[in-house]
């Protein structure tokens, strides 16, 4: 079973993320509680049996930071109710105060981010598709 954050909590870690790749959002936030994640690297690329199509899925970490400025945080309902589930995923890591997160966006728009504690959180991104298709090489 999943785990969330806390009601408290949700908030500070929405708005960190949504700073993400936005001119002037380089440095720590001024919340006390707050996540920013920094330093984002690409690890791997590769799909799930069946997705042999996608196998040209790839993204840069800076498509990443891009994809997660823009993602929305989602319980899994969401997700299977609004998006695809692709078999194309690439995976990496993302720095914080609290230590190295691991990512992993899905072709379809989807994410999921664990904290250095274990707990994952789900995102989809509707605004996404220009670095999901390929077009947004560009976009960052």
């Amino acid at each position: 079973m999943e785990e969330t954050m806390s009601p408290r909590r949700l908030p500070t870690y929405l708005v960190a993320v949504a700073c993400m790749g936005v001119t002037g959002c380089g440095e720590q936030l001024a919340y006390p509680d707050s996540i920013h994640l920094a330093n984002f690297q690409t690890l791997s690329s590769g799909h799930e049996e069946g997705g042999e199509f996608c196998r040209d899925f790839n993204l840069t970490s800076e498509q990443a930071e891009w994809f997660f400025s823009r993602a929305k945080l989602m319980d899994a309902r969401q997700l299977y109710e609004r998006f695809d589930h692709l078999p194309c995923w690439v995976r990496g890591a993302a720095r914080s105060n609290r230590g190295i997160w691991q990512w992993e966006i899905r072709a379809g728009g989807t994410a999921r981010v664990v904290s250095p504690e274990g707990k994952a959180e789900l995102f989809g991104c509707d605004e996404c598709d220009a670095v999901l298709t390929g077009a947004g090489n560009s976009a960052q």
